[in-house]
């Protein structure tokens, strides 16, 4: 779908971009006419559908969920599935191309030359083998992984609005502060701390670039530094994780985990616990982060300086207007933290149980049970 087909507001249209962790697409979309889309109808996607790239991200699925009236648009990276409703169920359909199995079948599909991509795509779509058990048993398979994909999204929800209140809360304090204006290193300090190849073992939990989340200060995946080939930084929980590396991209967390973290990313630790919101509020605002994007040197790998990001005005608030400021947001950030741990356990419940439940190993009963005790 060419770009000059956009406009500013309509019908969705669903790209790779918008395929995320999520069940159904998210994200920033983009929009064509209705009279676009009408002229369009191959490219219409209604709920039930399903997306996959077929070229870049392939072994991506997205779901396409809603009411009779919900309406997206199918974007040419993309393409979809539209199961028979009287025998298959689209959400079982969908975890099965969440599954290690299903993903190998897109895969195996895929070119390794240049950028991957599958060739003929719908041909090859159509020829992937499906278990198909009776269709009560994919709704009940569905239903089962869906109440945790249910609670994982009403957490992410939970933090988006919360992110919103914490950045609400901070801005509004700095803007009345009575104190005189100081700089970013009155509330922080660089943390230089070598992780050396030889301390990197599996139960450090590790963050890279990749880990973390455009725009948002809660971090919510990691790894663990088992087998990395460099020299690594060592964090711990809450300090404020930001990644100097095309700053533009404001990646800029809190960090709910000790361990170590890639190189590229600065770690910063605030002066005093209670002033972590503060910290991480204002390394990822908007105005610093177009400063340091404007600053930063490197053509092809720009990257951020600390000297500049420390020097970053910041009002000097008094001792009085930072613990009342803390008593309001350290509970948030407390709370929402403890939220990601929640969601990672959740995760690992729905992955340890969808291949088990796709190959009859476990039963839906026994599924729902165990589920049922992570998200009364």
């Amino acid at each position: 779908m060419k770009a000059d087909l956009y406009t500013p507001e309509g019908v969705p249209v669903v790209r790779g971009t918008n395929i995320v962790k999520s069940r159904s697409p998210q994200g920033d979309f983009v929009y064509v006419s209705t009279e676009t889309a009408e002229s369009m109808p191959g490219c219409v996607l209604a709920p039930g559908d399903l997306v996959f790239p077929h070229r870049g991200a392939i072994g991506e699925v997205g779901l396409i969920e809603g009411d009779a009236d919900t309406r997206m648009m199918l974007s040419t990276s993309l393409m979809k599935l539209t199961p028979d409703k009287t025998r298959i169920d689209s959400r079982y359909v969908y975890y099965y191309f969440s599954s290690e199995l299903g993903r190998r079948e897109l895969l195996m599909r895929a070119s390794t030359v240049g950028t991957p991509g599958i060739g003929q795509p719908l041909t090859s779509l159509r020829s992937i083998p499906i278990p198909v058990p009776p269709i009560e048993e994919q709704r009940g398979i569905a239903e089962t992984l869906g109440a945790l994909d249910d609670k994982i999204e009403s957490n992410q929800r939970s933090q988006v609005t919360g992110e919103k209140l914490i950045r609400s809360l901070v801005t509004a304090a700095l803007e009345r502060s009575t104190g005189e204006v100081g700089v970013l290193r009155d509330y922080c300090n660089l943390i230089k701390e070598p992780a050396r190849i030889g301390a990197l073992t599996a139960d450090l939990h590790y963050i890279a670039f990749e880990h973390m989340p455009r725009g948002s200060i809660f971090l919510d995946d990691w790894g663990n530094a088992e087998g990395l080939g460099s020299d690594k930084s060592y964090f711990q929980v809450g300090d404020i994780l930001f990644g100097k590396l095309r700053p533009y991209f404001k990646k800029v967390g809190i960090a709910p985990v000790d361990g170590v973290c890639s190189t590229d990313i600065l770690v910063l630790r605030p002066i005093r616990k209670a002033d972590t919101a503060l910290v991480a509020v204002v390394a990822s605002s908007d105005p610093l982060i177009d400063s340091l994007s404007a600053a930063a040197t490197g053509t092809r790998m720009p990257r951020a300086s600390w000297k500049d990001l420390a020097s970053w005005p910041v009002p000097e608030m008094t001792t009085l207007e930072r613990d009342e400021l803390a008593d309001q947001v350290a509970p948030l950030v407390e709370r929402l933290t403890a939220m990601t741990h929640e969601t990672k356990q959740l995760q690992l419940l729905r992955d340890t149980l969808l291949p088990e439940l796709l190959s009859g190993r476990i039963r839906v009963p026994e599924a729902r049970e165990a589920v049922r005790e992570v998200v009364a």
